[in-house]
């Protein structure tokens, strides 16, 4: 009886394995893809940000706009600041979970 036992528990493990690898594997590939997207998108975000708060501080002093609007466009600025940020810790969970995937292959 017990050997029975020990042969389905190794079945389901192995049955586990079979279907953790392409999640496996999509992951990785999805953590590749946003690495390179935030690296390459990180300037045009960082620049566009500074771009619309320089704007927006220079509108304001040459009494362009008002100072309500000054600040709605450093907050839109400091948002483009952020985008890359959030899109880091987005990537950061992705890889986490991605490294569990992994430990339950390896471990199983």
């Amino acid at each position: 009886m017990n050997r029975i036992v020990s042969i389905i528990k190794r079945l389901v493990r192995l049955a586990v394995k079979i279907i953790l690898v392409p999640i496996f594997v999509c992951l990785t590939l999805v953590e590749w893809i946003c690495i390179i997207a935030v690296g390459f998108l990180r300037m045009f975000f960082n620049l566009a940000g500074f771009i619309i708060i320089l704007t927006g501080i220079l509108c304001f002093c040459f009494e362009l706009e008002p100072a309500s609007e000054m600040w709605r466009m450093i907050s839109v600025g400091i948002g483009f600041y952020i985008l890359p940020m959030a899109a880091d810790f987005i990537t950061a969970g992705i890889g986490c979970l991605n490294l569990m995937v992994q430990k339950w292959l390896v471990e199983g």
